[in-house]
C-alpha cells in the first residue's frame, strides 16, 4: 500500500506547501506583519534597564518602494548620556539598512538592495564595539550581504528605547516617517551576538518558527494583533495600555504612538505578511 497524509501509512509525508498544518499560528507569513508609518513604538520597560553593549536585533522585512527618497529608523536605543544605537532604512533608488552610534558618531557599512518583491531576513549583531549585518544569513542577495564596521559602546541605562520613527523622531516628530515604505514582521532583540550558525538557522527556519536560541531574548514582537496588556514592573494590573504583546517572556511589550490601531481603519498598521 501507497503511503499517504490520511493518517492510515504516516512513514510518509508528502509535501503539502508552505506552512501548511503547523503548529504555530502564523507559520511561514500566513499572519499579520507591520507597516510601521507613520508612528513609532516605544518600549518603556526597557528604560532604566543597564544598557546592552553585547546584542542582536533580528527582523523579516520587505520594500514595498525604492523610488523617491526618504529616511526613516527601525530601531533606537540611547543612554543616559544621550548616545544611542541606531539602525535606520532609507531608499533612493535602493533601499539600504545601516547601523551607527550616536549622535555624531561612527557608522558601519550600509547594506542595499533592489527588490521590492522578496522578503529579507536582517540579523546585526554587536559586540566588542564591531557590528556585522548579515542579509539572508550571508546569501549574495545584495552586493553588500554582510558587513561590518567599529561603533562605539553605550553606557549607563537606557533613557529612550523605541523601534520605528522618523528620522527628526528625536523632538518627538515622526512626520519624516510617513513616506518610508516598508514592511517588518518577526523583530527579535537578544543579549548576545548571533554566531553565523545560529542566524543560518533562524533564517532555514523562516517566519513563524520559535528561534534557535531563546534564553538570550530580551523582546521578541509577531505583530498579530493590538492588546491591553500589563505594562507594570509588578505584572500587578496597574498599567494596562494599547500594545503589541512580547513573546519573550519579559514583558518588554511595544505601545504604539501616533499609529493607526483600529483594525477596520484602511491605515491600521498591521497588515499580511
Amino acid at each position: 500500500m501507497n503511503s499517504n497524509s490520511d493518517g492510515l501509512s504516516p512513514n510518509l509525508k508528502p509535501f503539502l506547501g508552505i506552512g501548511w498544518n503547523r503548529a504555530l499560528p502564523s507559520a511561514f507569513g500566513f499572519g499579520n506583519g507591520i507597516r510601521p508609518y507613520p508612528g513609532r513604538l516605544n518600549v518603556p520597560n526597557m528604560v532604566g534597564k543597564p544598557v546592552l553593549n553585547e546584542f542582536s536585533v533580528e527582523f523579516w522585512y520587505k520594500a514595498l518602494s525604492i523610488t523617491g527618497f526618504s529616511v526613516g529608523g527601525i530601531f533606537i536605543a540611547t543612554d543616559n548620556t544621550g548616545s544611542y544605537h541606531q539602525i535606520t532604512q532609507s531608499r533612493n533608488g535602493a533601499f539600504g539598512i545601516r547601523f551607527m552610534k550616536g549622535p555624531g558618531g561612527t557608522n558601519s557599512n550600509t547594506v542595499v538592495g533592489n527588490s521590492t518583491t522578496e522578503k529579507f531576513h536582517f540579523v546585526l549583531t554587536f559586540k566588542n564595539g564591531v557590528s556585522n549585518l548579515y542579509i539572508n544569513a550571508g546569501d549574495s542577495v545584495f552586493s553588500g550581504t554582510s558587513s561590518s564596521g567599529s561603533v562605539g559602546n553605550l553606557s549607563g541605562v537606557y533613557s529612550d528605547y523605541r523601534i520605528f520613527y522618523g528620522d527628526s523622531d528625536n523632538n518627538g516628530s515622526f512626520s519624516n516617517f510617513q513616506s518610508t515604505t516598508f514592511e517588518c514582521d518577526e523583530f527579535r532583540v537578544y543579549s548576545k551576538a548571533l554566531t553565523p550558525s545560529e542566524i543560518a538557522l533562524n533564517f532555514n527556519a523562516r517566519i513563524g518558527e520559535n528561534p534557535c536560541v531563546t534564553e538570550f531574548l530580551k523582546l521578541w514582537y509577531k505583530f498579530e494583533q493590538f492588546e491591553s496588556l500589563d505594562f507594570s514592573a509588578l505584572q500587578d494590573n496597574s498599567d494596562i495600555r494599547t500594545g503589541i504583546r512580547d513573546l519573550s517572556g519579559n514583558n518588554n511589550h511595544a505601545q504604539p504612538i501616533g499609529m493607526d490601531t483600529n483594525p477596520a481603519s484602511p491605515n491600521y498598521v498591521l497588515k499580511p505578511f
